[in-house]
């Protein structure tokens, strides 16, 4: 894998960015096998976007529309550039079957998605002293992957 100023270049001189600066970064699951295996899927356009709890983003500042992100494999290194399309904060039994149509197809099910995020949830914010609640916010974020492209 190229370093992270040459895989940029390239991505800006694909895209035609121009002088766009390199923006921030993120890392999709909580270990190396999910990593690899969400990048997988957003890498063949197969996942399109992800729900994130509101404390993922320490500093609250939450992807904005039409905002560039750098997604990373677990060492740190960028593997796919993806422009967000829509995010939106609403409560986990809010979470329709049209909202899930963004996730990998074995969670492209309601039933399947809210299980298995319950279950993903309930031991990050228990380590944070929060109970989990069906009305807990969740983070929304439908996204285009834009590099490399497919």
């Amino acid at each position: 894998m190229a370093d992270r100023a040459t895989w940029w270049a390239d991505c800006v001189a694909t895209l035609g960015l121009g002088d766009v600066p390199v923006p921030g970064s993120r890392r999709l699951g909580r270990t190396a096998e999910i990593c690899e295996r969400l990048l997988d899927l957003v890498l063949s356009r197969q996942k399109t976007g992800v729900f994130s709890d509101p404390g993922d983003f320490p500093d609250g500042r939450l992807p904005s529309v039409g905002g560039l992100q750098l997604l990373e494999d677990f060492e740190g290194a960028p593997r796919a550039l993806v422009r967000y399309d829509e995010c939106t904060v609403l409560p986990f039994n809010a979470v329709t079957a049209a909202h899930v149509q963004i996730e990998s197809p074995a969670l492209r099910d309601l039933e399947a998605w809210r299980r298995f995020h319950r279950s993903y949830w309930e031991p990050a914010l228990a380590a944070r002293g929060v109970a989990f609640r069906d009305d807990l916010p969740v983070v929304y974020q439908r996204f285009t992957c834009l590099y490399p492209p497919p």
